[in-house]
This record gives structure tokens, C-alpha cells and sequence, in this order.
């Protein structure tokens, strides 16, 4: 099976600039093409977040004092890094049956990774479901 492949995030990254005007949109795109057996899977990353956080915390009205209110006020910065990854399985299907099998047959691995995901784990290779 070969595969064009073009994911693509999109996601609003600032206010739109005036009154009526819609919201500026970054977008993060991959472009590939492979060649894959039927019901191997392929993974697809690159899709790269850089995001820099940045709070300040403070007494109230002592933060604000000239000269002193750094003496009352607490800066953090944080960077999160994110890197989406697609699991791609193409499967040849010659009918409505099997189709209804390999869905079954790749649900507890679809749980599997979504359990991994809420508790933000890598994913591991399990044999069980192959």
C-alpha cells in the first residue's frame, strides 16, 4: 500500500487584531509518502510545539509598589515541549466481515493507548494484540 500522507494542526495563536476580524491561525503541517504492507503500522511525528508560559503571582497592592513590589511579586516561566505523533494501520479489506474483525481485533490496543495518553506515558509495543 502506498500512502500520501498530509497531516495538519491548526490552532489559534492570538486575538484576532480588531473588532470583527477572525483570530490569527498557526498551522503545523507534514508532508510524506510511503510505501507500507497491509496491517503494518506506521508512525508519522514531527509536528512540533514549542510553548512558553509565562505567570506572575503577587501580595495584592504590595506587588504593586515602585522599588519594593518585586520584593512581593513571583515570576515563573514555563516551556512545554509537544510533539504529535499519527499511528497509521492500513488494512486491504475484501469485506464488511473482516473489516468488523480487524476493528475488534484493534480495540484493546486503541484503549491501551489512550489509557497511556491520560496518564502521559510512552507507549510500549504490547505482542499481546498483534
Amino acid at each position: 500500500v502506498v500512502l500520501d500522507i498530509v497531516p495538519e494542526v491548526s490552532e489559534i495563536t492570538a486575538p484576532p487584531p480588531f473588532a470583527g476580524a477572525p483570530p490569527v491561525v498557526g498551522t503545523r503541517k507534514a508532508k510524506t509518502q510511503i510505501a507500507v504492507n497491509d496491517g503494518e503500522t506506521i508512525v508519522i511525528g514531527g509536528l512540533l510545539r514549542d510553548t512558553d508560559t509565562k505567570t506572575r503571582a503577587g501580595v495584592p497592592f504590595l506587588s504593586r509598589l515602585p522599588l519594593v513590589g518585586s520584593l512581593f511579586t513571583h515570576r515563573t516561566t514555563k516551556k512545554e515541549k509537544t510533539d504529535l505523533l499519527v499511528f497509521i494501520t492500513p488494512y486491504i479489506l475484501s469485506e464488511k466481515l473482516e473489516e468488523e474483525n480487524i476493528v475488534e481485533k484493534r480495540k484493546p490496543l486503541r484503549v491501551q493507548i489512550e489509557e497511556l495518553y491520560q496518564k502521559g506515558l510512552d507507549y510500549k509495543k504490547n505482542e499481546e494484540y498483534e
